[in-house]
Parts: structure tokens; sequence; C-alpha cells
């Protein structure tokens, strides 16, 4: 699973669940929210969009923010690894 320039690598870490790392390839271009939705179809227990928190370098990410502008503020290298800490709300 090795990163292109136009990819970086990206290990979704959710401690409270049953998979504590769960590592994609993904696009830098893509936004947050596309990344979501893919989490939701490909995430073990298919978390609903809604649900799902991303937090990366400490800050919770919005849906609106791109994947490759959060590196470079974060001044880290594109390829990755990553580590994007992922929190799953409850059903109401």
């Amino acid at each position: 699973m090795e990163a292109t320039a136009t990819t970086t690598q990206i290990f979704v870490k959710n401690p409270s669940r049953d998979v504590d790392v769960f590592a994609l390839t993904f696009p830098i271009d893509a936004s947050v929210g596309a990344l979501k939705r893919h989490l939701e179809a490909t995430y073990p227990l298919h978390p609903p969009v809604p649900r799902q928190k991303l937090i990366f370098g400490g800050r919770l990410l919005d849906d609106n923010a791109i994947i490759k502008d959060l590196l470079q503020t974060a001044q880290a290298p594109i390829s990755g690894p990553h580590s994007f800490h992922l929190v799953i709300s409850r059903e109401d």
C-alpha cells in the first residue's frame, strides 16, 4: 500500500472499537467528507457519516477541509503515514 504524489497513507485509529487501526491509501485532493463516506462503506461496522468525527493533529476536522491542506498545515510529508482518530457517536 505505497502512497504516490496524489495519494497518502492514512491510519484511522479508534481504540474503543474492535479494530484499533484501519489502514488505507486515499487521494490528497479529497475532502474530509469524502473520507467519511469512504469509511462508511469500508470501515468495520460501517458507521454512518453523521456519527463520525475525525481528528487530525489534535483538531476536529470540518467535512469541507481538503486532506492536502491539512497535511501542509501540519507540515507533514504528503506520502504519510498519517494518523486520523475516528470517534463514532452513539445512536440516539
